[in-house]
């Protein structure tokens, strides 16, 4: 495990926060603490003295001081989607998320959220993750219809089963790392059940991957 320090000696050389009335390490811990799980509001109560507003700027701003990952070679990448259910005023409705990741680097490469689930969704996921590759990988998916096309008009190979037991094992990470999204995401639209769009959900996922990426390289390195 790291301790907090690293990370806030990242997030100061990126010189993401210009106003720094509230001290650098409260932000960073308020982020570490959105991430671990608890609502905007409920990091505001656990430290105290900070507004739930100044806790999303600091989780949403902190993506903007971290890496993302390279454009490289990759040899093998699992895909997968998933529904959660939003509020729009009052109304449920479905929100789809795409996400992609690298079988050999367990890196979470990019995500997509959308309200629909179609060819033409799933092309333009793959195409956001072919800017990470400069090759064209093998690609392990789920038998959802709307995939196949999609890869057939990239030209890219897929295949729906996992090929011995570390591609199988990838397409359960991905699967469990959903799980924990998922998980995490309920605090959100919790403490937002009625002004949820898809502009907040995509910032909350973008600094949940952003931070994911950085501990599990910090933790390899």
């Amino acid at each position: 495990m790291f301790g907090l320090q690293p990370l806030v000696d990242v997030v100061k050389r990126a010189g993401v926060f210009k106003r720094n009335r509230t001290p650098l390490e409260t932000k960073v811990l308020a982020a570490l603490l959105c991430f671990a799980g608890l609502s905007y509001r409920g990091v505001a109560k656990a430290i105290g003295g900070i507004s739930y507003g100044l806790v999303y700027r600091a989780f949403t701003a902190i993506r903007d001081a971290l890496p993302k990952p390279e454009r490289r070679y990759r040899r093998c990448i699992a895909v997968d989607e998933t529904k959660v259910k939003i509020e729009r005023k009052g109304e449920p409705i479905y929100l789809f998320l795409w996400a992609a990741r690298d079988v050999d680097t367990k890196e979470v490469l990019t995500f997509r959220a959308s309200f629909t689930r179609s060819t033409l969704d799933a092309e333009i996921f793959l195409k956001q993750i072919l800017e990470y590759c400069e090759n064209k990988p093998l690609f392990l998916v789920d038998k959802g219809p709307w995939c196949r096309e999609a890869f057939e008009r990239l030209g890219l190979d897929y295949s729906t089963k996992p090929k011995g037991r570390e591609t199988f094992k990838m397409r359960n990470r991905i699967e469990r790392w959903f799980g924990i999204l998922k998980a995490k995401l309920r605090c959100l639209l919790g403490a937002f059940p009625h002004n949820t769009t898809l502009n907040t959900i995509t910032r909350y996922i973008s600094s949940f991957t952003a931070i994911y990426n950085w501990i599990l390289t910090h933790n390899l390195s």
